[in-house]
């Protein structure tokens, strides 16, 4: 049903508020209709009545319908209910392999769905909500799909505890890999942090290994040593034969890494290298020693090898898996730790059910970016490139970092969107983040609030050039846009100005 205050030729201005009733100064006024219900106002002028629905299935309770789109020509619909999802497929209900209709059972209460936040990938689906540890819905096959928690192996993690707080408060390990028990001088647990993950900064036991070896000797000078990082490799002495640096990440299977060959000394190294992976460890291995040539024949062939790891510090990572006290839980090592003794240089992952999961998320760049947590709410944190789920930080390009946008943690971040740079809206503001130098790395980026609207907790849609979003009332949409023209910076108008009525209830 349509109807217009005046005669006019064209109704794409759609339904307006009544209180323009009188404005026909409005360039829209002429456009626009008072009543426009089951039509579909057209650019070119006219309205159509929208299409009709059909019956597919009955909801039990609250449910909320998402869209699963892998490509132009196959899309599913999820109907998420309380712990569990639907799928429906070409208007009809999606079943398993025996016929039976395809449910995946999910952690979410009916009260939670619709603060759920999505962002697809190809055949796989990321899921963020604050009480709620992150997860992938991937489809495996037509008629299959899963629904698994991301495991995070290294961080993100919070401020180093004595950089953070003057409590004091010491870590130590029961063990240095496998399983055992994380001992705190003082209260520090909560039956929250189950599934999170420490780390402690210890002082190396090793940081070198050196020997010497003679001709016809063979073999592995020194022992094996845990390499993290930048190290160097030297040898000396007059020697002829083979000399390989070995890389193993079990401690058992051992690979050559690099091998120099020498004669009377000739082939003496000098050599810098970078391990990037975690729990690596290193030989120095001599795999042929042989008697020196003219003009040394009468000097023994004799190496000596060092390798050295430039770090004098070890970064350990475990996961807790039990609760035991406010001072002991038990945990699994993830990246071994250098001892049993106990230091104040630890860590705290930011993701737990006691601190709080992330809300929202987007891709930008090869990067999957987080945003706002219950314990820290206006901070965002960006993955490593091409590798979603490496929250390991440091100052390389690809690697990933993480930022705070304000120390108000009042504006809680709602949203996050990618546009040609990362938007994000919080309960007072609407920010963005950009690099004035290509692309965002953890030593280039800048961010800055752009408006002052403030957000509600729905997830915003890039649509074109702009982001839609609602306000923190939930009355307005409003279009987070780029006014290159006059004020070079984001714009956030009301698209809901002339027709205010629609959103009262």
């Amino acid at each position: 049903m349509a109807t217009n205050r005046f005669p006019c030729v064209t109704f794409n201005a759609g339904e307006l508020s009544p209180l323009v009733d009188a404005r026909s100064d409005v360039d829209k006024f002429r456009a626009g209709c008072r009543i426009l219900e089951n039509m579909i106002p057209r650019i070119y002028g006219p309205a159509e009545r929208r299409p009709g629905t059909k019956y597919i299935a009955t909801c039990d309770g609250v449910a909320r319908v998402i869209p699963f789109i892998y490509s132009s020509t196959i899309a599913y619909v999820c109907l998420l209910e309380n712990l569990r999802v639907y799928f429906y497929y070409n208007g009809g209900q999606v079943n398993d392999s025996l016929g039976r209709r395809l449910k995946v059972d999910t952690p979410y209460l009916a009260a939670d769905l619709f603060e759920i936040q999505y962002k697809q990938s190809n055949d796989v689906m990321w899921l963020v909500h604050e009480n709620y540890a992150p997860r992938k819905l991937s489809r495996t096959s037509a008629n299959a799909f899963s629904l698994d928690a991301i495991t995070f192996t290294n961080g993100p993690f919070m401020k180093r505890n004595d950089l953070r707080t003057a409590d004091g408060i010491t870590l130590a390990p029961s063990a240095t890999t496998g399983t055992g028990t994380l001992t705190a001088s003082s209260a520090t647990f909560d039956v929250g942090h189950v599934g999170a993950l420490f780390s402690i900064i210890q002082p190396r036991v090793n940081t070198s290994v050196d020997g010497t070896m003679t001709s016809p000797t063979t073999g592995v000078i020194g022992s094996a040593i845990l390499v993290e990082g930048a190290f160097t490799f030297t040898t000396h002495g007059t020697w002829t034969g083979t000399v390989r640096l070995e890389r193993s990440i079990d401690g058992t299977t051992w690979e050559k890494y690099r091998e120099w060959t020498s004669e009377n000394s000739d082939g003496q190294v000098q050599y810098t290298g970078n391990e990037e992976e975690d729990n690596v460890q290193y030989r120095i291995n001599v795999t042929a020693m042989s008697a020196n040539t003219a003009p040394y024949a009468s000097t023994a062939s004799k190496i000596r090898a060092t390798l050295t790891v430039n770090s004098s510090t070890q970064k350990g990572i475990c996961r807790v898996t039990a609760y035991t006290s406010t001072t002991q839980v038990s945990m699994t090592v993830l990246k071994n730790f250098a001892s049993t003794n106990a230091d104040v240089r630890w860590l705290e992952g930011c993701w737990s059910t006691y601190r709080g999961f992330p809300r929202t998320l987007t891709f930008f760049e090869n990067r999957c970016v987080y945003a706002g947590s219950t314990y820290q709410p206006q901070t965002v944190w960006f993955s490593a490139v091409d590798d979603f789920e490496d929250f390991e930080e440091c100052t390389k390009d690809d690697s990933a970092f993480s930022l705070t946008m304000s120390s108000d943690t009042r504006n809680a971040i709602q949203w996050i969107a990618a546009a040609e740079s990362i938007l994000v809206g919080t309960t007072g503001s609407e920010w963005r983040i950009w690099s004035d130098n290509g692309p965002l790395t953890p030593t280039s980026f800048n961010f800055k609030p752009q408006t002052e609207r403030g957000s509600k907790a729905l997830q915003a849609l890039p649509c074109g050039d702009a982001v839609l979003f609602v306000d923190f009332v939930g009355r307005k949409v409003r279009e987070l846009t780029f006014d290159g023209a006059e004020k070079y910076k984001f714009v956030s108008p009301d698209l809901t100005a002339l027709a205010e009525h629609i959103t009262k209830t």
